[in-house]
C-alpha cells in the first residue's frame, strides 16, 4: 500500500518499511504509517486485494499466498500492518522463527 500527493487513485506509501529475513529468506514484513493515514484507508486497500481472507478486523489470513497479514493502531495514531509468510506445506504457521541460542 503507498499513498502519493498526486492524486493517484488511493495509493499508500509507509513513512517505513522493516524486513525480517532468516537464512537470506524474508519471512515477515512491517509496514508502518504516520497518523496522516488512517486505519480505514489500509483496510480497504488490503480488502481489495484480500476481502475473501478476512478472518477477524484488521486480520487477514491468504492461504493461496501464504501469509497473513496484521493491521494495528498504535496509541500516537501510527498504523502498522505486519505480513508473516506460512510455511510452504502444513499448518498456517509463520515459515522460520528467529531464535538466539
Amino acid at each position: 500500500m503507498w499513498k502519493q500527493d498526486s492524486g493517484d487513485g488511493g495509493v499508500i506509501y509507509p513513512a517505513q518499511v522493516l524486513t525480517d529475513f532468516v537464512n537470506g529468506e524474508v519471512v515477515g514484513l512491517t509496514a508502518a504509517y504516520d497518523k496522516s493515514v488512517s486505519k480505514k484507508e489500509l483496510q480497504a486497500a488490503i480488502n481489495a486485494l484480500y476481502e475473501k481472507s478476512a478472518l477477524l478486523d484488521g486480520l487477514w489470513r491468504v492461504e493461496a499466498e501464504r501469509i497473513v497479514i496484521q493491521l494495528s493502531e498504535r496509541s500516537d495514531g501510527t498504523k502498522q500492518l505486519i505480513y508473516l509468510k506460512l510455511k510452504p506445506d502444513g499448518p498456517l504457521v509463520p515459515s522460520a522463527h528467529i531464535c538466539s541460542e
